[in-house]
């Protein structure tokens, strides 16, 4: 199901940050360009993350794996490190992607009508582009979900 454009789950943020080079490439001194943030849409505490950005925290943690620590604002969220147990602050969705457990890992639902229901995951498919079989505690069914809806869950 789609969601309409007007829905709170588009609405942003506008945040100022600072500029090395303005809109022709040269070097600018001290403007401020506007760069707009989304709403936390699928981010929930205790999920499993891959940082996909280069530029958090100077490209550290790219392709490392965190916790979701707590949703601190309706923009951003705190991430738990794995291996140095750093806590990584003002994080914000698209610096970050889900990860998955090995099959009989446990997992959350954070996107379609299962949102935010748990369960475990029964089998991942990712050369047939299949997505993620999950089987959710509270249901008989099996859920067939894309692999950006589920994240490992991490109690």
């Amino acid at each position: 199901d789609a969601l309409p454009k007007n829905h709170q789950a588009f609405a942003t943020k506008q945040v100022k940050t600072a500029s090395s080079k303005d809109g022709r490439g040269k070097e600018s001194s001290g403007k401020k360009s506007k760069k707009k943030v989304r709403k936390v849409t699928w981010v929930r505490p205790n999920i499993r993350v891959r940082v996909v950005s280069k530029s958090l925290e100077g490209g550290r943690y790219y392709n490392k794996k965190g916790t979701v620590y707590d949703v601190t604002s309706m923009y951003e969220f705190t991430v738990l490190m794995k291996g140095d147990q750093k806590l990584v602050e003002h994080v914000i969705e698209r610096n970050v992607d889900t990860a998955l457990p090995k099959a009989g890992g446990r997992v959350m639902v954070v996107l379609g009508e299962h949102k935010g229901k748990v369960g475990t995951l029964i089998e991942r498919n990712s050369k047939a582009k299949k997505g993620a079989v999950v089987q959710l505690d509270d249901e008989v069914e099996l859920c067939i979900c894309s692999f950006d809806q589920v994240a490992e869950y991490v109690p």
